[in-house]
């Protein structure tokens, strides 16, 4: 859940573990930091103007860890 204060709060899909983080809206480019369980995440999420599935490459501890999808739901 991204909050307007510019936090967010994250849970795991199974047994709803939360984590927190924060984001900024740069450029047109939504950029987002999450600590969790002493590793830092970062992405920057690339909006498609077409479709409602957005993407974006992250980061894990400064190496490349993942191509995600996001899919925007409300």
């Amino acid at each position: 859940m991204f909050n307007q204060d510019g936090t967010l709060n994250e849970y795991r899909l199974f047994d709803r573990y939360e984590t927190q983080g924060t984001w900024v809206l740069s450029g047109g480019l939504l950029e987002v930091d999450i600590i969790k369980a002493g590793n830092h995440y970062c992405f920057t999420i690339v909006a498609n103007a077409k479709l409602n599935i957005h993407s974006a490459v992250e980061h894990k501890n400064s190496e490349l860890h993942s191509y995600l999808k996001f899919a925007q739901i409300k």
